[in-house]
C-alpha cells in the first residue's frame, strides 16, 4: 500500500493527502490502513526523490528490471522502487522504500546489488553504450520508522559487475543436489523453503541447546522441552539467542502456518486443533450506517452519538504548513523520548550511557513489564 500510493504521488504529482484514508489492504496476512501516520511518513521521502530530479535526467517508478542472468531462475525479476539515471553526470541513482520498523543496511546489500545490475541490463545501452567506466551507483534506502530514516552507500558500476560474478557462483552452487545449506538471518529471511528446512531448523534449536531427538522423544512422552534457565546464560550466549531472536520467531510463525494450511487441506497436525478464537471488536455495519446513526441520536442524544478527536501535530503540520506549525504550536508540542533498543553493535546510531540506559529500562519495565529489545 506504502508503494501503491508513493508512486502515484510521483507519477502525477500528487499529495499524500489527495489519497482517502483508512483505506485498509490485506498484505502478507495483515491488514494496513492507509491513516495518517503512513501519511506523514511518506512526505520526507517524496520530497527527497524529487530535490533529486535534474534536467536531463530519466526518472523510473516501480520498474521490473531482469535479474534471471545472476540467479539463474527462469524470467526472474526485481522491481526497483526508485531509479533516476543521469547520462551527462554517469551516475545512477536507486532509492528503495522499506516501511517496516526493522533497519536495513544499504553497504552491499544484495537486493540493491541485484536491482542495479538489473537496471543495467535494461537500460546500460540505452543511456551508457554498455560502458561502465567512471559510472557512479548510488543506493539509499528509505526508511521513515527506523530512527536514523534509512542509509545509503555510493560505488561504481564496475565494481558491482564484478560482485555480479560473485553472485552468480552462488546462484549456481544453490542448484546442486547436495549443495551446502547454512541457516542465518540474511539468507533465510525470505527463503520459501524456510519452515521444511533442517539445517534451518537445527540452527534454531541449538539457540536452546536441543536437538531433533529431544523434540521426538518430548512429542512420545508428552514433556515440554527442557530450556536452559535464561538467567544461567552467560553474556555472550545471550546476545547470540538476542540477535537471532527475529530468525527464530519467524521460524515458528512459519511452522504455525504451515500447521494450519495442513489443517484446512484435511491433512493431520498431531495432538493440535483448530478452535474459535478471540471474537473480533464488534462494530456497526457500513451498509447501514444511516440507520444507525438516527436510532444513536435518538437513543443517546446528538452529543453522545458522537466522538470528537482532535487531529494529531503531524496532520495539523500538514494543512497548515511546517512554518506555520511552528510558530503556532511549537510551544504545544511535547514528544515522549524514544525507548532503549538492544541491536547489533554493527548498528550505525550512537550507543546510549549503561547508567542512563539502565534507568530508562527500569522505568519502562515498571509501566510495561518488558522493553523493547
Amino acid at each position: 500500500m506504502f508503494h501503491a500510493h508513493a508512486e502515484l504521488a510521483l507519477f502525477f504529482g500528487l499529495d499524500p493527502h489527495d489519497f482517502p484514508q483508512g483505506i485498509k489492504w490485506k498484505v502478507d496476512g495483515h491488514i494496513v490502513e492507509y491513516d495518517a501516520e503512513m501519511v506523514d511518513h511518506m512526505y520526507e521521502g517524496l520530497d527527497w526523490i524529487r530535490d533529486q530530479l535534474r534536467p536531463g535526467c530519466h526518472l523510473f517508478v516501480e520498474v521490473k528490471v531482469p535479474i534471471e542472468r545472476w540467479t539463474f531462475e527462469k524470467g526472474a525479476r526485481g522491481t526497483c522502487d526508485i531509479a533516476i539515471i543521469y547520462p551527462r553526470e554517469r551516475r545512477i541513482l536507486l532509492a528503495d522504500w522499506k516501511y517496516g520498523k526493522i533497519a536495513v543496511v544499504a553497504e552491499k546489500n544484495d537486493q540493491l546489488t541485484l536491482y542495479a545490475l538489473g537496471l543495467w541490463a535494461k537500460f546500460g545501452k540505452k543511456y551508457f553504450n554498455d560502458d561502465p567506466k567512471d559510472i557512479t551507483v548510488d543506493f539509499r534506502l528509505l526508511q521513515p520508522r527506523v530512527p536514523l530514516k534509512g542509509s545509503a552507500w555510493t560505488t561504481t558500476m564496475k565494481k558491482l559487475l564484478k560482485e555480479g560474478e560473485s553472485i552468480k557462483i552462488d546462484a549456481k552452487a544453490t542448484y546442486e543436489e547436495n549443495a551446502p545449506r547454512t541457516a542465518g538471518l540474511k539468507q533465510c529471511q525470505y527463503c520459501r523453503a524456510a519452515s521444511t528446512c533442517q539445517a534451518l531448523a537445527e540452527f534454531n534449536l541449538k539457540l536452546f541447546a536441543l536437538k531433533f531427538e529431544d523434540i521426538d522423544e518430548g512429542y512420545e512422552y508428552d514433556e515440554p522441552p527442557e530450556i536452559q534457565d535464561a538467567h544461567r546464560l552467560t553474556p555472550e550466549r545471550r546476545s547470540y539467542v538476542l540477535l537471532h531472536k527475529v530468525m527464530f520467531t519467524r521460524w515458528l510463525e512459519l511452522l504455525q502456518k504451515d500447521a494450519m494450511r495442513d489443517f484446512s487441506e484435511g491433512k493431520p497436525v498431531p495432538k493440535m486443533k483448530v478452535v474459535s478464537g478471540r471474537a473480533g471488536i464488534r462494530k456497526f455495519r457500513q451498509k447501514q450506517q444511516l440507520s444507525v446513526i438516527l436510532r444513536l441520536i435518538s437513543d443517546v442524544g446528538i452529543e453522545e452519538a458522537y466522538k470528537r478527536i482532535m487531529i494529531s501535530p503531524a496532520e495539523t503540520e500538514k494543512k497548515i504548513g511546517k512554518k506555520r506549525f511552528k510558530e503556532r504550536y511549537g510551544d504545544f508540542v511535547e514528544q515522549s523520548p524514544p525507548k532503549p533498543a538492544l541491536v547489533p553493535d554493527t548498528d550505525e546510531r550512537p550507543s546510549l550511557e549503561s547508567k542512563a540506559m539502565l534507568f530508562d529500562i527500569e522505568d519502562t519495565d515498571k509501566q510495561e513489564g518488558e522493553y523493547d529489545g
